[in-house]
Parts: C-alpha cells; sequence; structure tokens
C-alpha cells in the first residue's frame, strides 16, 4: 500500500439529518480531520493498525471510473479479547458525507466482520473508518483489514438518495438495483434517524402501473421494522402491501412523479433488491 500523507486540513463538515418521513430531525456536525490517506485506487487490501496514538479513525481513498458500486468489507478490532464496532462512512472528494453505515447487525453480535456494498456515481472517494470506544494501551496494538473492490453498473443506485428530493429515477420498465444496509449507530437510532433508499418514476393521469420489489423476503427478513411504502407527492398510498407481495398495483391520479421509499429504524446486515415499474399489461 502506497500511503500518502495528502489533505493536512480539517474538513468540518455540517451533516443534514435524512428526513423520517414526515417527521424531521436536527441536522448533525461530523468532523473529518483528514490527514493521512491509504491509496486504494479501483481496488485493494489494507491493513490498519491501530496504538495508543492513533485510534479515532483511519481513511482510505478509492475510484470509480464508471459509475457503479464499491463493495467493502472491515474487520473488528480486537483488544483484549473483545470486538469493537466500527463507523463506516463514504465521503466525496470534498469529504462530504454522501453514506454512513455500521458494523453492528443484530441478526450477528459475534460477526468479525461486516460487508457493504454503496452504489456511487464516477468520481474519487474517501471511506472513513472510526473504531467505536477503542482504548488501547501503550503496549499494544489492534488492526482492521480491508478490502475494496469497484465494479461499474449503470443500472445500480447511487448514493445519497436518503430523502424525496434526491430519489433516483426509475425509468418505466427497466429494473433498478439496489443494496439496503444499516445506516447509524445506536446513538443515532435514538435520535430518529433511520437508513433511507428513495426512488421516483413519472408516470401518466389514468395509466395503471405495477411495482415490483424483488428479495422483498430477505428485506422482510432483514427486521420487524422494515418498511417499503409509495408516495402520491406526500400521500401514502400503499403502506405494507408492496414489502408483504413484493408487488403493488396503482393507477395514476395525475401526471408527475410517485415515489418509493425503502426504509428503517434498526441494525441490519445489507441486503441486494431490485425495484421495478412498469405499465400493467392489459
Amino acid at each position: 500500500m502506497k500511503r500518502i500523507v495528502s489533505l493536512l486540513m480539517a474538513l468540518s463538515i455540517t451533516v443534514s439529518a435524512f428526513a423520517v418521513f414526515p417527521k424531521t430531525v436536527e441536522a448533525k456536525t461530523v468532523t473529518y480531520n483528514i490527514s493521512e490517506v491509504t491509496d486504494l485506487g479501483t481496488g485493494a487490501n489494507a491493513t490498519e493498525v491501530w496504538t495508543n496514538k492513533h485510534h479515532k479513525e483511519a481513511y482510505f481513498s478509492f475510484n470509480l471510473r464508471k459509475n457503479g458500486y464499491a463493495s467493502f468489507s472491515v474487520t473488528k478490532p480486537v483488544v483484549d479479547g473483545l470486538k469493537h464496532e466500527e463507523r463506516v462512512a463514504v465521503l466525496d472528494k470534498n469529504g462530504k458525507e454522501v453514506w454512513v453505515g455500521d458494523t453492528k447487525a443484530i441478526e450477528d453480535w459475534n460477526a468479525t466482520s461486516a460487508s457493504f456494498k454503496v452504489g456511487l456515481k464516477k468520481g474519487s472517494y474517501y471511506l472513513c473508518i472510526q473504531p467505536e470506544s477503542l482504548t488501547v494501551m501503550s503496549w499494544q496494538s489492534a488492526q482492521t483489514d480491508v478490502s475494496l473492490t469497484t465494479k461499474a453498473d449503470a443500472n445500480f443506485e447511487t448514493e445519497s438518495n436518503n430523502t424525496k428530493k434526491t430519489a433516483n429515477t426509475l425509468k418505466v420498465g427497466k429494473a433498478m438495483k439496489a443494496s439496503y444496509s444499516e445506516e447509524y449507530d445506536v446513538e443515532d437510532i435514538r435520535s430518529e434517524k433511520v437508513y433511507e433508499d428513495w426512488f421516483k418514476v413519472k408516470v401518466k393521469k389514468g395509466t395503471i402501473y405495477k411495482v415490483t420489489l424483488k428479495n422483498n423476503k430477505k428485506l422482510k427478513a432483514n427486521g420487524r421494522t422494515t418498511l417499503c411504502q409509495v408516495y402520491n407527492n406526500n400521500k401514502i398510498v400503499d403502506k405494507t402491501t408492496l414489502m408483504k407481495k413484493g408487488s403493488y398495483t396503482f393507477k395514476a391520479s395525475k401526471n408527475g412523479y410517485y415515489y418509493i421509499r425503502v426504509w428503517n429504524n434498526s441494525q441490519h446486515k445489507s441486503v441486494d433488491y431490485q425495484i421495478k415499474v412498469a405499465k400493467k399489461k392489459k
């Protein structure tokens, strides 16, 4: 790994809290002191060693040459036989948060690592890893192993699509692939923040459409709080059918956009899924 000392600056970033529709939460300020970066390019492995003087955060740079996604896994550092969870964030080239994850998952507290898939536009990014409550004595050390690969995929969701305003646009008749995962740590969950994927589709008044959600059973198994809802502007037109049955049919009451929101407010593993809106066959 080529370690380069770069960006000797502190980026103070205000991250607007995601809308818990229709609720809202206060904005949260996250400060990133990007001072030393390990370059992963378009895919590589690296090991970060945590010491008494270095145990707060680590940064890794990577690139996507085309729209697609980054798949990465991180191991949890161990000190005195105890595993420590980690907060994981993807930042754009300017240091702005576009995605946040956490290694915790209620299905498997004993896991020694966590894997994520994040859809992104082409460009340069940072991966930030922040161990939680990690204390390392002067005679100790711990480590986090990081592996990352990137893949071009023009039909994968792009982050950040965590609000209605930033919803990804679906083309009628074409499925979009996406990945759904726990986004916030326990402290953030108490403030009612949740993970959200938003999509929108342009419809014609009077036309009947069918929304299909593939892998809905895995999403349901992912946690009792996982939901998928369809909106006509700000009005919910389907609360449970799409998630339960995997499809929902509606007749557009206007010209314009309908929205689909996939969300939860608990901690779960990543799940890949597909979503599609098509005109219903007569």
